[in-house]
């Protein structure tokens, strides 16, 4: 077979593009099926079709994958469609990344640097940590996660946090 799975935090995903893989015709060339996860790894298969995918509803990943040079990328669901394009020479890439519910709301309605913002915090920052990483004074911050935690509906980070992982908004 000439698909490559690089392993993935995820056993049902693993499981699922090897099912996929079976479908599919045998294509021509290698094809590396990559969790964005390890986005920094594209270098390693250089000359071969890279189709990143992620488990994840993480925004940052759709641009990231494009930046980065890979041939194609999913969220959630792969679809033998989806990955058939990629092998005819098309790219494939989704629209935009999936709506997931955050508290009171779906991620679609959080502004980019709310997105950001919510990303250091899962990390664990401060908020001077938040603004020094992202480049912004303090009180910026500030505003941005009163703007979290009015949005969400949540009282504290620990809860938007701990959500934000658990609807795979955001990867830890």
């Amino acid at each position: 077979m000439n698909f490559i799975t690089i392993a993935t935090p995820d056993i049902i995903i693993e499981k699922l593009l090897t099912l996929l893989a079976k479908q599919l015709p045998e294509p021509d060339e290698q094809i590396v099926l990559l969790d964005a996860a390890w986005m920094e790894r594209l270098p390693e298969f250089s000359g071969k079709k890279i189709i990143l995918f992620t488990a994840s509803a993480e925004p940052a990943y759709l641009a990231a994958a494009r930046e980065a040079g890979a041939d194609g990328f999913w969220y959630l669901k792969p679809s033998v469609e989806e990955l058939s394009l990629v092998l005819d020479g098309d790219p494939a890439f989704p629209e935009k990344a999936p709506a997931v519910p955050l508290g009171n709301v779906l991620s679609s309605s959080l502004t980019k640097r709310e997105l950001e913002v919510l990303r250091e915090m899962v990390s664990g920052k401060t908020d001077a940590e938040i603004g020094e990483a992202l480049n912004m004074a303090v009180p910026t911050v500030k505003h941005h996660v009163q703007q979290l935690f009015f949005k969400t509906g949540f009282a504290n980070r620990t809860q938007l946090a701990v959500d934000a992982v658990r609807s795979r908004l955001i990867r830890k």
